[in-house]
């Protein structure tokens, strides 16, 4: 596993934990989703977001999804509203992608 994906995976199978066990497909969705990838996310029964996707739009998703968070310890998009206030110092390395 990649660096990131080895602390995200265990978040996730938490996150999943509390999801009843009917549930049978879900997405993990990074960055802010358009109106394509909304209708995308559509057919999924889970929908695991991250946390500055604005109230509103998990509000209406959360009609017909199961919504959960996700917080990212190990790595920043920079999409994030406080990805500029990182230290450089605290930075390991980057994702050349």
């Amino acid at each position: 596993m990649k660096g990131s994906a080895k602390f995200l995976l265990p978040i996730l199978l938490l996150a999943l934990s509390s999801v009843p066990v009917s549930s049978t497909s879900f997405a993990v969705y990074y960055g802010r989703p358009g109106e394509e990838t909304i209708d995308e996310l559509g057919g999924f029964e889970i929908l695991i977001l991250q946390p500055t996707i604005e109230q509103d739009l998990i509000s209406s998703l959360s009609r017909n999804h199961t919504v959960v968070g996700y917080l990212s310890l190990a790595s920043i998009g920079g999409w994030e509203s406080w990805a500029k206030d990182v230290p450089e110092s605290i930075v390991i390395g980057e994702d050349p992608v």
